[in-house]
């Protein structure tokens, strides 16, 4: 993770929680042994971080998730 910001739980899924990076990746982590995949990938449609410089960040970017309540049916997050 590059510069994680927020974390999300989605319902009906006990073993991961899921955790925004400002570079357009949304992770999976398991809370049993901690290792992460990617869950999404939208670090395309996002405008280029690092206007200021190399190394820089500004408020862009993916910066938090919602999971609708019946995501276990409908699988929308927001």
């Amino acid at each position: 993770m590059t510069a994680p910001n927020w974390a999300a739980s989605a319902p009906g899924v006990d073993d991961e929680i899921f955790v925004t990076d400002q570079m357009g990746i949304l992770w999976a982590v398991n809370l049993q042994t901690g290792e992460k995949r990617v869950f999404l990938d939208a670090s395309t449609l996002l405008v280029e971080l690092g206007i200021f410089g190399e190394g820089t960040f500004d408020e862009r970017g993916l910066l938090g998730v919602a999971f609708h309540p019946g995501y276990q049916k409908n699988g929308y997050l927001y």
